[in-house]
C-alpha cells in the first residue's frame, strides 16, 4: 500500500514534495508511541523531526509548487502504513530475524496484489519490449524486466530488509528520521542521473536534514546502553 499510493501521489504531485508529505509519518509514528504505547520519547527526537520536516520542505520549496488534493491525500494516506510499516516492524523483529520478517511481510503483500493489481492484463511480450534509461543514461537500453527487476528487489525488498534490520536497533522513531535520508538520495541521483541541480536554499534544507538525522543519533546515543539491554536474541 506505501508503494502503490506514493506511486499516486508522485503522479500528482512532484517527487520532493510527495516524499516530504509522506515522510510525516515521522510525527505519527512519535505521536503513536507515546499516546498509544506509553513510551517516553526523548525531547530531542522532536527537534529532530522538526528539522527534518523543515529541511524537506525547503528542499522540495513547497511554496513554490501548485498541490493538486488529490495527490496530497494520497501523500497522506501513505504516510499512515509508512507509520504502521515502522511500529508493526518494530515489534515484528522484537523475536524474529529481520529477513524472516521480511520475507513474510513481503510474501503477504505479493499475495494481496496477486488479487487485486490486474497483473494478468500485461501482455508477457511487454516485458522484452526494449526502453531508455533517460537522463545521463540515454544511449543505453536495456528490456523492461531488467528495471523492473531492480525496483522489486534493490528498490522494495533490499530496503525493507535493512529497515527491519534497524528496528532491530533502534526506535521506530528514529528509524523513521533516518530514513528520510531517501530525498537527499533522491535529490542526488536526480542531479546526477536527470541534470536536476539544488540551488542554494535548496542545500540549506538538505543540511537541516542532516542536522535533524544527527540530533536523532545523539538522542538515541543517550539510551542506547539501556534499550540495547532489553533486545532478545534472535530465534532461528
Amino acid at each position: 500500500m506505501i508503494q502503490w499510493l506514493y506511486a499516486i501521489a508522485i503522479s500528482l504531485l512532484p517527487v520532493g514534495v510527495a516524499l516530504l508529505v509522506e515522510y510525516t509519518a515521522v510525527i505519527i509514528v512519535a505521536l503513536a508511541a507515546w499516546l498509544l504505547f506509553k513510551e517516553r520519547v526523548h525531547a530531542r527526537l522532536w527537534w529532530a523531526i522538526a528539522a527534518v520536516l523543515v529541511g524537506l520542505a525547503v528542499v522540495a520549496q513547497v511554496w513554490d509548487t501548485t498541490l493538486r488534493l488529490a495527490g496530497v491525500l494520497a501523500a497522506l494516506a501513505a504516510a499512515a502504513c509508512y507509520a504502521f510499516y515502522f511500529l508493526a516492524g518494530e515489534r515484528g523483529v522484537a523475536r524474529r530475524p529481520p529477513l524472516a520478517v521480511a520475507f513474510w511481510a513481503s510474501s503477504f503483500a505479493a499475495g494481496f496484489w496477486a488479487v487485486f493489481s490486474g497483473w494478468w492484463r500485461i501482455e508477457p511480450d511487454a516485458l522484452a519490449a526494449n526502453a531508455s534509461l533517460t537522463g545521463a543514461l540515454d544511449g543505453i537500453v536495456v528490456p523492461v524486466w531488467v528495471p523492473l527487476l531492480w525496483v522489486v528487489t534493490l528498490g522494495s525488498f533490499v530496503p525493507f530488509v535493512l529497515s527491519f534490520a534497524a528496528l532491530r536497533h533502534l526506535s521506530a522513531t528514529a528509524v523513521g528520521i533516518l530514513a528520510s535520508a531517501e530525498v537527499l538520495f533522491a535529490f542526488l541521483v536526480a542531479w546526477l542521473w536527470l541534470g536536476e541541480k539544488l540551488i542554494a536554499i535548496q542545500i540549506f534544507g538538505a543540511a537541516l536534514v542532516l542536522a535533524g538525522i544527527v540530533i536523532a543519533q545523539t538522542a538515541r546515543a543517550q539510551r542506547g546502553s539501556a534499550s540495547a539491554a532489553t533486545v532478545p536474541p534472535e530465534v532461528p
